[in-house]
């Protein structure tokens, strides 16, 4: 065997090392292998199993995004056929309010839920592909005031069915940066982590341009190091990371507190 024999050799090993570094380290998928149909070597046979390989690697791409294409399109559906019967929902409430005159603010309020129920379907339709880390959100002027008033009036009930009073310190028009629609979900999963777990009779909130304190004064809790992404702990820290608010939760047996600190004055 002469010197050309074996550099051939050489060639076709660096071949397939550099395709194996293909699969491993890169995106995309490398070309197959060239193979000698005449030749039976160890090496054309190591080559045929890795053009294999690619080909399978290959199908499970196809499969993989087929697969994701449908759930995306399920989704979508999924969320019009939620909105759908949430419009007419909101239509009929109207009606009802005329045929037995129910009061406009009552049904106002029942219609600010549908309309946020509607808008967060939306939202996961948007972005189900992504967490909440992954989202982009665009932070504007929001009168933080009037946001916390309107979820207040829509929590009244639920607090009042578990008797627990609402005490706050709401100053008139102060202005954050942030999100509307995340920043109302951050205030739901705050205040239905209270009633599910506080049990607690009062709830302080006191509000000003620099940050907002939620305090209740139930049996408290044992804060995980590492939440959950799903929990309400999880949720809660996940959306003050998006909306650039700095959160420091203290728990004891004489009840929670939730800071959120505004870090764009």
């Amino acid at each position: 065997m002469g010197a050309k024999f074996f550099k051939r050799i050489i060639k076709r090993i660096n071949n397939i090392e550099h395709t194996l570094e293909k699969i491993i380290y890169r995106e995309g998928f490398p070309d197959k292998i060239n193979v000698d149909k005449n030749s039976k070597d160890e090496i054309d046979n190591l080559s045929i199993t890795i053009n294999k390989l690619i080909d399978r690697l290959r199908y499970k791409e196809l499969m993989l995004e087929e697969n994701n294409a449908m759930k995306s399109e399920h989704i979508k559906q999924l969320s019009h056929d939620i909105n759908t019967p949430l419009t007419a929902i909101n239509l009929e409430l109207y009606e009802l309010a005329e045929d037995y005159c129910i009061p406009q603010n009552k049904i106002e309020h029942v219609s600010s839920k549908i309309i946020y129920t509607s808008e967060l379907v939306k939202r996961v339709s948007e972005t189900h592909n992504y967490s909440i880390e992954n989202q982009y959100v665009f932070l504007k002027e929001i009168n933080i005031s009037l946001l916390l008033d309107k979820s207040l009036k829509k929590w009244k009930y639920l607090m009042g069915k578990h008797h627990i009073m609402i005490s706050s310190s709401v100053p008139e028009n102060i202005i954050w940066h942030t999100d509307k629609l995340l920043f109302e979900r951050l205030l739901d999963n705050i205040f239905s982590n209270v009633i599910r777990h506080a049990e607690t009779d009062e709830i302080m909130i006191d509000l000003n341009e620099h940050q907002l304190r939620i305090d209740d004064y139930g049996i408290g809790f044992i804060l995980p190091e590492n939440p959950s992404s799903v929990s309400g702990s999880g949720v809660i820290k996940s959306i003050c990371a998006k909306l650039n608010l700095k959160l420091h939760i203290q728990s004891s047996e004489k009840g929670t507190q939730y800071t959120l600190e505004n870090k764009v004055i």
